[in-house]
């Protein structure tokens, strides 16, 4: 079975569980995680908190010593020796 199909077959569950449209696929996919059907691969968790991560570090600032307000985590590029 295809994964397609694994996820439409979760589908026909929700639905047989008497949940009925019109409904979210946040709802769906919730429904599907909560219940231990369906479970992201880890690619998936690693891609999103890399994204939370990088957000976090966007955000961190402080004043350097000319008092400017300037990223603390700011990617810079170098030379290599």
């Amino acid at each position: 079975m295809s994964y397609q199909e694994q996820l439409q077959d979760l589908y026909r569950q929700y639905e047989k569980s008497g949940h009925m449209q019109p409904f979210t696929m946040h709802a769906l996919a919730a429904w599907a995680y909560d219940n231990g059907l369906c479970q992201p691969q880890r690619s998936t968790i690693v891609n999103r908190l890399a994204e939370e991560f990088s957000r976090a570090m966007r955000a961190e600032y402080h004043v350097d010593s000319q008092g400017r307000r300037v990223r603390s985590k700011h990617v810079a590029s170098c030379a290599s020796p």
